[in-house]
């Protein structure tokens, strides 16, 4: 779901922001969450806050993956409800450049949903698959 905000409210959230003394800032209004990381730069190089929060999936969230390139699909051997590895072969994605570009799992978890069926066009950021981790 989409929410426009207006360039003032955008600009007073940034304010907040950069306001803010801590490296971390969640915001949450109208029923929506904004989670901020601070990063600092050092020779041009941008880091991470020193004590960076990680944020790891809930038992109950769902994890879509996503196309990397746009082209066709071609699916590993895999069925819904199956459990999958960080880093296992969920497919591949071959490009208007006859590239093969592989779509891994991002985390361990179920197989839940393949949106995609074999040989069908993709775009770049398609949801090819969701995992339950």
């Amino acid at each position: 779901m989409a929410t426009k905000l207006s360039h003032s409210s955008v600009a007073r959230l940034i304010a907040f922001i950069d306001a803010a003394s801590k490296s971390d800032v969640d915001v949450r209004f109208d029923g929506m969450r904004l989670k901020v990381n601070a990063w600092h730069e050092e020779n041009g190089v941008a880091l991470p806050a020193a004590n960076p929060t990680p944020i790891l999936p809930s038992k109950t969230c769902e994890i879509e993956i996503p196309s990397p390139s746009v082209g066709f699909f071609s699916a590993e051997d895999l069925a819904v409800e199956q459990l999958v590895e960080i880093g296992e072969r969920i497919g591949s994605v071959t490009d208007s450049g006859d590239r093969d570009v592989d779509i891994v799992a991002s985390a361990p978890g179920k197989l839940v949903e393949i949106c995609v069926m074999n040989g069908e066009p993709v775009e770049y950021g398609q949801v090819i698959a969701v995992l339950k981790p």
